[in-house]
């Protein structure tokens, strides 16, 4: 299996950050914003690619990762990203809330939502998923950004990772897919052990349910009823009985959209743009929000932006 190798060891101590930041994708360097630790910058990574996913065990100095909504727009990379945390602790925020874990927990990320994130000294596995791929073979992903598995539940894919890496460099090129579709499968068997994706075990109604998924996928611009259906196992029709006491399910989602913009945008420590903001509560274009937030609310976005002291 052909891999990719990178260690800051061939490199002078004053050069070693700098050798880091400056590699290409699908390391995270480039995609995220970071500030050089005070300290000596370690990193030691080695990447296979699995058909689509691209898989890297990284042992690395800790820092503080952010994920602006600028580089989004820049780099234009849009993956979902699990980070299995083998060593060391991270802790972080999304517009979603915060997050935290330490060894053993795996935390799940959309690389097409802002978020930030400090982790110390750290031994990691991380796998990049294409969307694409994601939808096409486990489509709850998208709805979990920020979520972390605790060590019990992450237990199994953990255990088929380290052993997966033992055996990867003897392997064929040509099992590459085969494997993404076995991490992938490992990957449904933790998540099938959380009550989160069981959701009618721990939701009082069905309704419930399909708007757990809906609060979740709100930065998605393709969210739809057909997406729905997929993500949830609810029929079409269903879906539409279901919110036709809400002007329907569009508008129910629209909604969402707009009252969670506000709070974002009414929040005073809030450093995000309302071209940010916009995007991640699914609207392509900051001009279409604006138009449907003052339809909506009667006052534009911009009324509700901390003014300059």
């Amino acid at each position: 299996m052909k891999s990719h190798s990178f260690t800051t060891d061939s490199f002078a101590a004053r050069d070693r950050y700098d050798a880091w930041r400056n590699r290409d994708w699908p390391s995270l360097a480039p995609v995220m914003d970071t500030a050089a630790p005070r300290g000596p910058f370690f990193a030691h990574c080695e990447t296979y690619m699995l058909g689509p996913l691209a898989l890297t065990y990284t042992s690395i100095t800790g820092q503080v990762y952010e994920r602006p909504a600028a580089f989004i727009r820049r780099d234009g990379i849009d993956h979902v990203g699990l980070c299995l945390m083998l060593e060391g602790n991270y802790s972080g925020e999304t517009v979603n809330g915060d997050f935290s874990g330490g060894a053993g927990t795996l935390l799940i990320g959309d690389l097409g939502r802002i978020y930030a994130q400090e982790s110390t000294n750290s031994c990691t596995v991380t796998i990049m998923i294409p969307r694409g791929f994601a939808r096409a073979n486990l489509p709850i992903l998208e709805g979990m950004h920020g979520q972390v598995m605790g060590v019990a539940e992450a237990a199994y894919l953990t255990d088929h990772l380290q052993v997966l890496q033992r055996h990867l460099p003897a392997l064929p090129e040509g099992a590459g897919h085969r494997l993404a579709m076995g991490v992938i499968q490992a990957l449904a068997v933790c998540l099938e052990a959380r009550s989160e994706t069981v959701p009618e075990a721990v939701f009082p109604s069905e309704k419930d349910r399909v708007e757990w998924y809906i609060r979740r996928h709100l930065a998605d611009p393709d969210l739809s009823v057909e997406r729905l259906a997929s993500l949830t196992g609810v029929a079409r029709s269903q879906l539409y009985r279901l919110f036709a006491e809400n002007d329907g399910i569009a508008s129910f989602i629209r909604r969402c959209r707009l009252e969670r913009a506000r709070a974002m945008l009414a929040d005073q420590q809030g450093r995000d743009t309302i071209g940010a903001i916009a995007k991640a509560n699914g609207f392509r274009e900051p001009a279409q929000f604006s138009r449907a937030f003052r339809a909506y609310f009667g006052f534009p976005p911009s009324d509700l932006r901390p003014k300059p002291r």
